[in-house]
């Protein structure tokens, strides 16, 4: 299994070093780092994929605060795709959604209170076009939509 992570600081994998079966075998930076510092351009397209939980806020009759639910159709999920786009500097100009299923676990928010999490995944792939260059640097530094700490938002794009 291959896995990628994004940060804006630089990781510190030595707590690894010990653990077998974590780490390539002889590689002398293990795991391998890049810098990545792109230069968006306006009309640029790019091929991106996207592994998202898409959701909205509902307010329900007779609850004080808001819950998020999970878009099920394709048709609200494109829906929700546009919308993240319009407001992270791009616009999607065509678009597969495949559901991946759901991701469950928990959620301890202290020591007497955690619930379950049941979350939507779907993968986006597609072409997209550059809007807002400096909107668009801050969604790929950021991540779309919510469950990021659960793999969910890294924008992965390749040369169009």
């Amino acid at each position: 299994m291959t896995l990628l992570v994004q940060s804006d600081k630089a990781p510190d994998w030595g707590w690894l070093a010990g653990k077998p079966d974590y780490l390539l075998a002889g590689s002398e930076q293990n795991p391998a780092c890049k810098s990545f510092d792109p230069a968006f351009q306006p009309g640029q397209r790019l091929y991106f994929r996207l592994r998202a939980n898409p959701t909205v806020k509902r307010k329900f009759p007779g609850e004080s605060a808001s819950k998020r639910i999970g878009l099920y159709k394709e048709e609200d999920q494109q829906a929700w795709l546009a919308r993240k786009a319009e407001q992270g500097g791009f616009q999607i100009l065509s678009s597969q959604a495949t559901a991946e299923g759901k991701v469950g676990g928990q959620i301890h928010r202290s020591p007497e209170e955690s619930h379950r999490l049941n979350l939507l995944a779907v993968r986006f792939e597609g072409l997209l076009q550059v809007t807002d260059p400096e909107r668009f640097r801050q969604s790929v530094q950021s991540g779309i939509g919510s469950g990021k700490g659960l793999g969910f938002g890294l924008l992965s794009l390749a040369r169009a």
